[in-house]
């Protein structure tokens, strides 16, 4: 039987992608999920952006996964199309506190 070319992502990477999965997934496009992802529509308008919302929605979202205990920084920046969240978010049981940062389309 052939080797099947699926990669999975273990550890760290894992923590990262999922956070990211999270973070560029718009609310309500999953229909078993409507809840899951960010308020955040691709092609929406900078000025229309509330960042108070979003600040909120991606808090809750690192903190409804049991992988993740709060985050400790979180900043966003929105320049013309391209959106950038950097944050520190504290891993469960106190395991350790990982930046990251991630650049997208808004």
């Amino acid at each position: 039987m052939g080797r099947l070319g699926v990669r999975l992502a273990a550890g760290l990477t894992n923590l990262i992608q999922a956070l990211k999965i999270k973070l560029f997934t718009e609310r309500g496009s999953i229909l078993t999920d409507p809840t899951f992802g960010i308020g955040l529509v691709p092609g929406r308008n900078v000025a229309d952006v509330d960042v108070n919302n979003l600040l909120k929605d991606i808090s809750g979202i690192v903190t409804k996964d049991p992988r993740f205990e709060a985050v400790d920084r979180l900043e966003i920046n929105l320049n013309g199309p391209v959106l950038e969240i950097s944050m520190r978010v504290i891993l469960a049981n106190r395991m350790g506190v990982v930046p990251i940062t991630f650049v997208g389309k808004a």
